[in-house]
């Protein structure tokens, strides 16, 4: 039911993401990206690639490839192949196939916003644990406290 699709068409189950045994960060747009959502995440991206990346996989999910291609200094779509099975060994995959600078950030397409509708159906943020519960929340989107959150677990 949760399908994602990836920025270059293949899709995945959400909870598919989840089998690295990681946290995972998964930033939702919502249906408008303004300057100070943009801000927000580029500074979650920072984050997650010069302080916990090998703790955090972080995700942007947004509902079109323009609203993706906003972030696009940031990463890039995971390019799965058909019967790959993304949760066994996603890393491998992302060193694959990213191109630019950061290697931490996956973007991926929610075009229904099925998934944004599970989550806050708005600009936020979900740190969710490696056993599946979500750790942190933020709605709208702000990264001052994640940033407060992980300092202090982390």
């Amino acid at each position: 039911r949760n399908l994602i699709g990836y920025a270059d068409g293949n899709t995945v189950r959400i909870y598919e993401l989840l089998r690295n045994g990681k946290f995972h960060l998964f930033c939702f747009t919502g249906t408008q990206i303004t300057p100070v959502i943009k801000n927000n995440f580029e500074r979650v991206a920072e984050l997650a690639e010069t302080k916990y990346s090998d703790l955090i996989q972080f995700y942007i999910i947004g509902q079109t490839k323009r609203e993706l291609n906003e972030f696009a200094g940031l990463g890039a779509g995971l390019g799965f192949g058909h019967g790959t099975d993304p949760g066994a060994d996603a890393d491998a995959h992302a060193e694959r196939t990213f191109t630019t600078k950061s290697k931490q950030v996956i973007k991926l397409l929610d075009q229904d916003l099925t998934v944004h509708q599970s989550f806050a159906n708005a600009n936020s943020l979900y740190l969710i644990r490696p056993d599946g519960y979500v750790a942190f929340r933020s709605v709208p989107a702000d990264a001052s406290s994640l940033e407060h959150y992980l300092a202090a677990f982390f």
